[in-house]
């Protein structure tokens, strides 16, 4: 069973929350033993605790985050999917043309799918203000980079259609 973003729950401090059916999924992709919760105890987990040193747990309550800051109204009401397409205008009329309209494409139904547009909203924001402010950030860092659409609004610089860098490294799907 493959584990995809949408069935996780990660915490401030590390740990990580799934269905008992997805422990095994964890185990074997080497995550500590204390840092795995499940959503519910069964008996295949209870058995495995009975043996093991380390024990799988149950967080009882979640934490809520708060934020103390607002999005600007501009940014909480804007229309992603209609910003993003509006950035095609930036995609460079080159070879890759065609593919990078077809990978913008693509990114905005998985972004959409996963209900990540809030998340853009804030990047959107982040990165508005910043060139506003003649903030200074690095060319790009991480499985970010691996995003077209975080490329194209300015996020890194690094185009991930031009090195064939594929979005699934970036949503983990």
């Amino acid at each position: 069973m493959s584990l995809k973003l949408k069935d996780y729950t990660l915490f401030e401090d590390g740990s990580i929350e799934v269905e008992p059916s997805f422990v095994a999924s964890l185990v074997l992709r080497g995550v500590p033993l204390e840092k795995i919760n499940v959503t519910e105890m069964n008996e295949e987990v209870e058995k495995f605790n009975q043996f093991s040193q380390k024990k799988i747990g149950k967080k009882e309550k979640l934490e809520e985050i708060s934020f103390k800051w607002s999005l600007p109204d501009h940014y909480k009401y804007m229309n992603v999917e209609e910003y993003l397409l509006n950035l095609s205008e930036k995609i460079v009329k080159d070879d890759l043309y065609e593919e990078r309209l077809n990978r913008l494409a693509i990114e905005i139904e998985l972004f959409k799918n996963l209900q990540l547009e809030d998340v853009l909203k804030v990047i959107i924001f982040v990165v508005d203000e910043f060139t506003r402010q003649k903030v200074t950030w690095g060319v790009g860092r991480g499985s970010s980079c691996s995003s077209y659409i975080l490329y194209l609004i300015g996020l890194h610089d690094i185009d991930p259609v031009l090195y064939d860098i594929e979005i699934h490294d970036f949503l983990r799907q």
